[in-house]
């Protein structure tokens, strides 16, 4: 084994690059499936990301797809919303 070999595993950790799917980041992709269905995005959009995830996306890609999903969320806990609504200045005169 040479040292190109060895230092492969840093190399693909390092990589920003990286391919996210199910078959090798099982338990990401459930949390961002969930956070897809309780989106408040329509259902061909949702259906069309979570086709995306099944086959395959940038780490990259997926980052800015969380962060809008999080702003997008539908909160179901009334204590959440609240925290929410007062976080957007629904309250402010």
């Amino acid at each position: 084994m040479n040292l190109k070999e060895k230092n492969k595993w840093l190399d693909e950790l390092l990589d920003e690059e990286k391919i996210i799917s199910f078959d090798n980041n099982l338990s990401y992709c459930v949390f961002i499936e969930s956070l897809i269905k309780n989106s408040t995005y329509d259902a061909t959009w949702q259906s069309q990301q979570l086709k995306r995830l099944e086959i395959g996306i940038k780490g990259s890609e997926l980052e800015k797809i969380v962060i809008d999903l999080k702003d997008n969320q539908i909160i179901r806990d009334c204590r959440d919303q609240f925290k929410k609504m007062c976080e957007q200045g629904v309250f402010n005169k």
